[in-house]
This record gives C-alpha cells, sequence and structure tokens, in this order.
C-alpha cells in the first residue's frame, strides 16, 4: 500500500488517507451535513413528510444513520 501511495499524486494520497485512516471524523462530518441538507429541504415550502435517502457501500451506512435522524 505505501508503494502504490508513494507513486500517487498528492491528490490521491490525500482521498486515500481521508478515506482510510481518518475514516471516523470523516463519516461524522459527511452526517452532520446530510442532517444539514435534510433540514435545508425539509424547511422548503415544496417539502412534505416524504424524504428519504438511498446509499451503497459507505453511503448505504451513512443513509442508515441518517435514516434515524428525522424519527429521534
Amino acid at each position: 500500500m505505501q508503494e502504490l501511495l508513494s507513486k500517487s499524486t498528492e491528490t490521491t494520497r490525500k482521498i486515500v488517507s481521508d478515506l482510510m485512516f481518518n475514516r471516523i471524523p470523516l463519516g461524522e462530518t459527511m452526517i452532520k451535513d446530510l442532517i444539514e441538507g435534510y433540514k435545508f429541504i425539509r424547511d422548503k415550502p415544496f417539502s412534505n413528510d416524504k424524504t428519504g435517502i438511498i446509499g451503497f457501500c459507505m453511503g448505504g451506512g451513512l443513509a442508515f444513520q441518517v435514516s434515524h435522524y428525522g424519527t429521534v
């Protein structure tokens, strides 16, 4: 892994580092951002009580965690 990262661009190294080694703070930030997005949509006049979220892989885990926000 270190050999691959040493050959990667700095942007790639930052992304891999954030996703692999700083996952908890990154996940917490993403959940907060998703909740703020939910609040934004919820407060719009076109909004109703039928707001949903879906995701795949990491997005699925985030969707699961955020899906409980409106019911807590």
